[in-house]
């Protein structure tokens, strides 16, 4: 683009710096998807495969809460998804991804378990601290 309020050629960015990737969120497709052979109907169906990316993401977006389902999506592009229990139907417009729900519920249990060690850490610090005749602060 050329002319009045064109972006300045010079002032161009080579690529996203490493502040913006870090303020760029990513889902995690499982590998299994396409080894599975369970799952080869939706892994060779763009259809199909894209249907789950799409859903994949808003239940990533929604979670905890159920995702959303999105008015453009056919039967015909869902049913395989239910079928491999890829996606669960949970009430009349929502659904579950339990692929996210899992991958949610281990971050969770390790952040958990981050904070209280650091709590523990902390604990024993201050405790070696008040214990210790040398220090007079």
């Amino acid at each position: 683009m050329t002319g009045p309020g064109a972006p300045d050629p010079a002032e161009a960015k080579d690529g996203p710096t490493p502040a913006d990737r870090r303020r760029d969120t990513y889902i995690q497709l499982p590998h299994w998807l396409e080894d599975d052979p369970r799952y080869g109907r939706i892994y060779h169906s763009d259809l199909a495969l894209a249907t789950y990316i799409r859903m994949h993401m808003i239940a990533d977006r929604m979670w905890p809460s159920a995702g959303v389902i999105p008015r453009g999506i056919k039967a015909k592009a869902m049913g395989p998804l239910v079928e491999a229990e890829l996606i669960t139907v949970a009430g009349h417009d929502r659904y579950r991804v339990p692929a996210v729900e899992d991958l949610r519920a281990r971050r969770k249990a390790a952040g958990h378990a981050g904070g209280q060690a650091s709590v523990t850490s902390r604990r024993d610090r201050s405790t070696d601290s008040a214990n210790d005749p040398t220090d007079r602060g």
